[in-house]
């Protein structure tokens, strides 16, 4: 769905570049199975509008519109509304309209003589091949927009033509039987209007089989608008060449080796672990880049070999932490003078192995995972690294951490992890416990391991969902089953605690609430970073703890007293600051596979709204907290200019970073608040300085540009697709879990949620001042034999709630697609209505298709809605309600949804709703499910022949 300049109602954006520039025409996209169409508008940035059906017949509407393509509305021929819409359409064209229409939405008189009858060529049918239709010679204009060469290959219905009007132009044949010699594509003028009409079912295809017809949607577009409605987006991604570092592993200029010893390599700049056995008598000296190392049976003698600036500036040496209240501290750690080049550390007795982890700014060394002692000392990259060949001197480079699962796999739990109690088992599909998404670990009485040895400043993070369990743990710096450090939350009881285990040992680090639900995703993680520790719980730190001895070791996790689930393992590197989550990023879009979703949601360009004013769009979102717009700069032609806009108003974005001529980048940022420009890396002067929270746009001519190019990070933005659990949410009423929306099609999951008589999801955090929500909606179909019946896949009590209090979900505002009295939606307050529209649902057959786009913006007391692109429902609150809840819902109802997105701050503080009792959970649970509903058998005839829905 590509929304047009109603998304930003009254977008006047004028700048003094576009004064002269002319508007781009008005486009509508009408017919039932429509989205093929509007999919290749929205890829290619040009507006358009979505027309209800009732628009569709009405006259008076469709003269507003420079351009119409409609598509097939086959299997609504004997519908009222498709047949006033075919003679609304005649009179529109011979107004001087002009429309692409396709198979049956030809209006009837159109074309005198004209003779048809339907071919259908199955993509089921083994029997017969797709056909290919191809270009006529000529000299229409059309013509030349496209290869004379190019063939489309074509399987669906088509119209079988015989053309005997000589005004009709044949521009396309199909090139093999049943339709050998058949025109494929026509061309006529109308009254005063003009028609390109398509055999085939164009837009359908284009959405549902993946052809590639865009080159051919957008020639018709071209061609019917004499070229005013140019692609504004490049079609093809071409993102500038990133940025290089420099190359920090390029050789050193290195002494020749100590005598008797051997070369274990460069030092790479991410650092490096060493693994040496001290000797039982004597010692041995090994030479890590700029340091050397002695080592004995006692102790460990680092040297500054002399080498560049380099100084030992502080040392541990107790290698026993006291312990006082919460905290762990080492004791008062000696600090050398400055300048010294030398500092040593005991090694407890009996040491069989001593580990020098080396990282670019320090050198720690360790015992059993347990860190004795560490000097700041800068790492060398390229510097030989040497030990005495007797020493058998293990090297282990490192690199920045980066470890993810989510368990997307069927089977016996295997390599990464390793089971060390207890009973673990991946869910594969089918387990009944396990909801959105029922790939998962399950584990149950004990634990399981992954990771390596060395890996250090860990920050863990994992998705839980308790069953029975009565204590869910997170283990990091684990060396054995007798030492880590671990994050053990009770459930239900509210209650965290951090403990350090050293050889068995227990050593409590603070306890802290924490509430994890049996039934309900949280997200838990446990992070260690230059001897501090950090565990949270769904973003909400709640315990800090001193730990100056924890280093290296793998990662655990553990259910007791239960059954668990576990999804979502994520471990990265703490010593790194976590980037700024990507906005809208390219992976959301599967292309040609993803279904239905490529045409509506997915794609990077239904991120970006086009305005009338061509080159410009304006982001969905709202951007209140810290952000960066990256935008590359490539030239395609004359008078190249890229501008960066940004205000607190939608309707007037002001310039505020412009780039003309070669630059190759343009960024808008905002950190701490403070916004700044750059070109190319250099800072350059803003155009002006709004505050708060901003909308951002960009205006660009004679530049190639693809959506996918643009990189924006923003910090208060959460974007979910549910390819992970949702431990952002509470599931407080009904069912939820992913999976397939119709029937015909079970490989594509999303979430949805059932309800008899409410399904409930709460966002576990409080939106914070102005905001905007935008949830794509949709029905579960819920039996074959009837799809496209209102009341098989009923759009209605579909609802997105804003400013709720977690317990009764009328409170707060609430807008409904789809009301009790047909043809009604509406906006509630406190379950009060304060606004309705009428007659802004699509009709029963573009439902069994359409992902709804419900867009919602609170700025202060006005709340302003879009359905589709267009206005919906809009109300100033003269007594505005508290900020709340973000919730989805529905009643005696099932919702769908592949896409949400909440632009706002949030509160830290994780907002406890009012949930199911643990019996009614259990109950819920248990209760008998029909399984295999998504797989039931395909009988009606459209399936066998299309293939799906």
């Amino acid at each position: 769905m590509a929304p047009r300049v109603p998304l930003v109602l009254a977008c006047l954006l004028v700048l003094a570049p576009h004064c002269g520039a002319e508007p781009l025409p008005r486009i509508a996209v009408a017919g039932a199975l429509r989205l093929g169409y509007g999919g290749t508008l929205l890829r290619a940035g040009i507006p358009f509008d979505y027309l209800t059906d009732h628009e569709q017949c009405d006259l008076g509407v469709l003269r507003r519109y420079d351009l119409l393509l409609c598509a097939c509305g086959w299997m609504q021929d004997a519908d009222d509304w498709t047949r006033d819409s075919l003679r609304a359409l005649d009179t529109y064209v011979r107004e001087g309209g002009r429309l692409v229409c396709e198979l049956n939405s030809l209006p009837p008189d159109a074309f005198r003589g004209l003779k048809r009858s339907t071919e259908w060529i199955s993509p089921q049918d083994k029997r017969k091949a797709a056909v290919d239709f191809r270009l006529e010679p000529g000299d229409s204009p059309f013509l030349a927009l496209l290869p004379h060469r190019r063939a489309w290959r074509y399987k669906g219905p088509a119209a079988k033509l015989a053309v005997t009007d000589p005004g009709v132009t044949i521009l396309a044949r199909f090139r093999h039987e049943p339709l050998e010699g058949k025109p494929a594509i026509l061309y006529r003028r109308y009254g005063q209007g003009e028609i390109l009409y398509f055999a085939g079912m164009i837009s359908y295809v284009q959405s549902n089989w993946r052809p590639d017809y865009e080159d051919l949607i957008l020639a018709a577009v071209r061609f019917l608008t004499h070229g005013r409605a140019q692609p504004q987006w490049s079609l093809a991604e071409g993102a500038a060449t990133p940025d290089l570092p420099p190359d920090e592993n390029a050789p050193a200029d290195n002494a020749a080796p100590p005598p008797g010893t051997e070369d274990l390599g460069a030092a790479p700049a991410a650092g490096y672990c060493v693994k040496v056995a001290p000797p039982a008598g004597g010692s041995i000296r090994l030479q890590l880049d700029d340091l050397a190392i002695t080592l004995t049976g006692q102790r460990a003698v680092v040297s500054a070999t002399g080498r560049g600036d380099r100084q030992v500036a502080r040392a541990g040496s107790d290698p026993h932490p006291q312990h006082t209240g919460s905290q762990t501290r080492t004791g008062d750690l000696p600090v050398a003078p400055t300048g010294a080049s030398r500092a040593t550390f005991r090694l407890p007795d009996k040491t069989a192995e001593v580990i020098l982890q080396r990282l670019p700014g320090r050198l720690a060394v360790a015992v059993d995972g347990v860190v004795l002692g560490q000097l700041d000392a800068p790492l060398r990259p390229g510097a030989g690294i040497f030990a005495p060949a007797a020493a058998k001197a293990l090297l282990q480079p490192l690199e920045p951490l980066y470890f993810t699962d989510d368990f997307a796999r069927a089977g016996k739990v295997a390599a990464p992890w390793s089971p060390r109690a207890g009973s673990w088992l991946l869910t594969g599909t089918g387990a009944p416990y396990v909801r959105a998404p029922e790939f998962a670990l399950r584990g149950r009485h004990g634990s399981l391991t992954a990771g390596e040895w060395f890996w250090s400043d860990v920050r863990l993070q994992v998705a839980v969902r308790p069953l029975t369990c009565r204590e869910v743990r997170l283990v990091v710096a684990r060396w054995d089953d007798r030492d880590g450090l671990e994050l053990r939350c009770a459930v239900g009881s509210g209650r965290a605690s951090l403990v350090r285990v050293r050889h068995g040992r227990e050593q409590r680090l603070g306890t802290a609430a924490a509430r994890l639900v049996a039934g309900q995703w949280s997200r838990l993680s446990l992070a260690v970073r230059d001897g501090k520790a950090l565990a949270g719980v769904d973003d909400e730190t709640i315990l800090r703890a001193d730990t100056p001895d924890v280093s290296l070791g793998s990662i655990a996790l553990a259910a007791y007293g239960g059954e668990a689930v576990f999804d979502d393992v994520r471990v990265t590197d703490s010593s790194l600051t976590p980037p700024q989550p990507l906005v809208h990023p390219a992976d959301y879009d599967k292309g040609s596979d993803g279904l239905l979703d490529h045409d509506t949601w997915s794609h990077p360009a239904a991120a970006w709204v086009p305005l009338d004013t061509p080159g410009t769009f304006v982001h969905k979102g709202l951007f209140g907290a810290d952000f960066e717009l990256l935008v590359p700069f490539r030239p395609s032609g004359p008078a190249p200019r890229l501008t960066l806009l940004a205000g607190t108003d939608r309707a007037r974005l002001a310039p505020l970073a412009a780039a003309t001529g070669q630059a190759g980048k343009v960024a808008l940022r905002r950190r701490a608040g403070v916004l700044s420009a750059a070109v190319d890396g250099r800072p350059v002067p803003l155009l002006s300085s709004p505050r708060g929270p901003l909308c951002l746009g960009l205006s660009f001519a004679g530049v190639r540009l693809a959506p996918a190019d643009i990189r924006l990070t923003a910090e208060d933005v959460h974007e979910y697709v549910f390819d992970r659990v949702t431990s952002d949410w509470w599931e407080a009423d009904g069912e939820w879990e992913v999976g397939a929306r119709w029937p015909c099609s079970p490989q594509w999951a999303w979430l949805r949620g059932n309800g008899t008589p409410r399904a409930v999801l709460w966002h576990k955090h409080k939106a914070l001042g102005d905001l905007v929500v935008e949830g794509l909606l949709g029905a579960r179909m819920r039996e074959m034999q009837q799809f496209g019946e209102v009341q098989n896949e009923p759009m209605e009590r579909l609802r997105i709630g804003l400013c709720g209090n977690g317990r009764e979900p009328w409170h707060g505002y609430v807008f409904e697609l789809g009301s009790e009295s047909e043809g009604l939606s509406r906006l509630y307050r406190n379950h009060k209505v304060v606004a309705t529209a009428v007659q802004r649902l699509p009709y029963p057959r573009e439902t069994h298709n359409l992902w709804g786009d419900l867009w919602i913006e609170r700025r202060g007391a006005a709340l302003t809605c879009t359905f589709q692109g267009r206005p919906f429902l809009s109300y100033t609150d003269p007594d505005p309600l508290p900020d709340g809840l973000v919730s989805l819902w529905t009643e005696n109802n099932n919702v769908m949804t592949p896409y949400l997105a909440v632009y706002a701050q949030l509160d830290e503080t994780v907002v406890p709703p009012r949930l199911p009792s643990w019996g009614e959970w259990l109950a819920n649970q248990l209760r008998p499910r029909r399984f295999g509903m998504d797989i039931e058998p395909i009988t009606l005839s459209l399936a066998g022949l299309f293939g799906w829905e």
